[in-house]
């Protein structure tokens, strides 16, 4: 179906289509060249997904040509928007695009997902006080994930060197930090990257009872409908 939600903001646009089609009805939605990219993918459920986010895409950017960088994360090669960065996410039906000017990074999860038995893997003990409750726990979930996307990097620890600092679920904001001495890959190609920790605001807003997050590298984030 056409996209449910569309939201154009200085510098970023953001969009999330419904997953109603089957595999045929969406490879008619994109380009010959979309439908290359998902054919070697060996579930049927990927391939959806990469047609939904790719159709959700085409909405935006008919004719924009896509491209992947060292860490395997889609880039915009070429386009006559001033859109050059792309993160995408996707979670039961729905597929998120997230178009920016600047580094992004975006994410969305069902508000009905328990992620009792896997916060130990994700959330730091000093985070524990902000992610006491299902809604917080996928709050920073969905944070660190836009957080890792955000960094272009490979092989960070979501608990030692993603951490959120600040969290707001009513004001739907986030901060965070991105640490860790590693290899960050952008557009260009892998370059060193100093011990450091760069700070992150990160925005929320509810779906359909799903929790969508993004950040497009600005420091103040519109996150209302």
């Amino acid at each position: 179906m056409p996209l449910v939600f569309d939201r154009e903001m200085p510098g970023a646009r953001l969009a999330i289509w419904r997953v109603d089609e089957d595999e045929a009805q969406l490879v008619a939605l994109v380009l010959p060249e979309d439908v290359r990219a998902v054919e070697g993918y060996g579930r049927a459920g990927r391939r959806l997904e990469g047609l939904a986010w790719r159709a959700a895409m085409r909405r935006i950017m008919p004719r924009a040509k896509l491209g992947y960088n060292a860490v395997g994360a889609p880039v915009v090669e070429s386009s006559s928007n001033p859109w050059r960065y792309i993160s995408v996410a996707h979670s039961g039906h729905y597929a998120v695009v997230l178009l920016s000017e600047k580094p992004c990074g975006v994410d969305i999860e069902s508000l009905d997902r328990d992620f009792s038995r896997a916060a130990g893997r994700f959330i730091a003990p000093q985070e524990a006080a902000l992610a006491g409750t299902q809604e917080t726990k996928t709050a920073v979930w969905c944070a660190k994930e836009v957080m890792y996307k955000l960094s272009g990097r490979e092989g960070l620890d979501l608990s030692d060197d993603l951490r959120i600092t600040a969290l707001d679920l009513a004001e739907g904001r986030a901060t965070g930090a991105i640490r860790g001495a590693t290899e960050a890959r952008t557009q260009a190609g892998p370059k060193a990257v100093a011990e450091t920790a760069a700070e992150v605001q990160i925005a929320f807003f509810i779906f359909d009872n799903y929790l969508v997050a993004w950040s497009a590298g600005v420091k103040n984030l519109d996150n209302s409908k």
